[in-house]
């Protein structure tokens, strides 16, 4: 008995070394890959090049830039700053797709799992995201860790979640909404539970807030991107169609928000994938500035998990961010935002429609 059980601990061990040797390895072939790449080229590397630099040496400086994320997320990702700027990329990308490949269910269906797999690693966002090079897989590890703390109602699990998740507030705004009133609510007999997470939580942002949080604040109030073509929330986007009314579109943005509430308040016995990308995409919509990039969160968490159960449903919404690939530079940049508002309001619809459908109170 003995033996079997060393034996099997042993296996164990040389499994866990030839996994650690792959992903050293793969993420060398990554960075060799990107080494490649002329990243003086003005498309490539878009966000990278101004986030680095607010990294560089390891430290997080707030200002002119693009690293608009909370201190806690900031110094997380700032070892990438002990490496060069193409290096540091390559490296991000591969970390970005290890998580997106994590982040697809496993499911009995092995051909569908593989497809999956390659239809959300090769999808236009996932491509796009890596090639600008930016800190999506933070909101989508975040994403999957809050589903699993909240599920197993483990506060760690749960807490490193939320950090995670709200790495991006116009994202997380939503959905950490509706986590800690489903916590206060739903788990009345577990207050130990979301109060450990509480303190957990505050026990890290409150010293990283009283250190940088003036100066993450000022960054995020001052964003310039705001008034800039690429924003897709709602707001922007219904002046992009001629409504300039503020009266209309904040009865517009009231009654999206409402909308979302009450699907969220019907769907809140259970915190499931689709429910929280359901809450990431309303989140997207309603923040002041988001980005198209923000699409490859919405399939890693939601849309990926509705393909496996309806192949047809999911399919169509992962072939629509594909299609600015068929467009001109000139027509991406004019009406990209537009069209990934677009795409993401679609898929904020589907799975609204699925989350009510899942709780039978359609």
């Amino acid at each position: 008995m003995t033996k079997r059980a060393t034996f099997l601990t042993f296996d164990r061990i040389v499994i866990m070394i030839v996994f650690a040797v792959a992903i050293l390895f793969s993420a060398g072939v990554f960075i060799a890959f990107f080494q490649l790449i002329p990243i003086d080229s003005a498309g490539i590397a878009i966000d990278w090049k101004k986030i680095w630099p607010q990294i560089a040496g390891g430290t997080v400086q707030y200002g002119a830039g693009l690293l608009m994320n909370p201190p806690w997320a900031a110094l997380l990702v700032s070892p990438l700053g002990l490496l060069t700027l193409q290096t540091s990329w390559g490296l991000l990308a591969f970390l970005t797709t290890l998580v997106l490949v994590i982040s697809v269910p496993r499911i009995r269906n092995k051909r569908l799992y593989w497809l999956g797999i390659a239809l959300l690693v090769f999808s236009y966002p996932s491509l796009r995201h890596m090639v600008d090079g930016n800190f999506e897989a933070l909101v989508i590890g975040g994403a999957l860790l809050t589903v699993l703390g909240f599920e197993r109602k483990q506060p760690l699990i749960l807490a490193f979640g939320v950090l995670l998740l709200s790495s991006k507030p116009q994202a997380a705004a939503l959905p950490l909404l509706a986590v800690g009133l489903y916590a206060l609510l739903e788990w009345k007999q577990h207050h130990r539970v979301w109060l450990k997470t509480a303190g957990i939580v505050l026990a890290i942002t409150l010293p990283l807030m009283l250190w940088m949080g003036d100066a993450w604040l000022t960054t995020m109030f001052g964003i310039p991107e705001r008034t800039s073509i690429m924003n897709m929330s709602l707001a922007p986007a219904l002046e992009r169609i001629g409504v300039i009314a503020p009266a209309l579109i904040t009865l517009a943005w009231a009654l999206f928000v409402g909308a979302t509430l009450w699907v969220a308040w019907r769907a809140r016995t259970e915190l499931s994938r689709e429910l929280l990308a359901f809450l990431l995409a309303a989140s997207l919509l309603a923040a002041p500035y988001s980005s198209g990039n923000s699409q490859i969160a919405l399939l890693a968490i939601g849309i990926i998990p509705l393909f496996h159960r309806r192949p047809l449903v999911g399919g169509i919404l992962i072939a629509m961010t594909a299609f600015p690939l068929l467009w001109s530079d000139t027509l991406r940049f004019n009406f990209g935002a537009w069209y990934a508002t677009l795409t993401v309001l679609i898929m904020w619809g589907v799975l609204g429609y699925a989350v009510l459908e899942n709780r039978d109170v359609l």
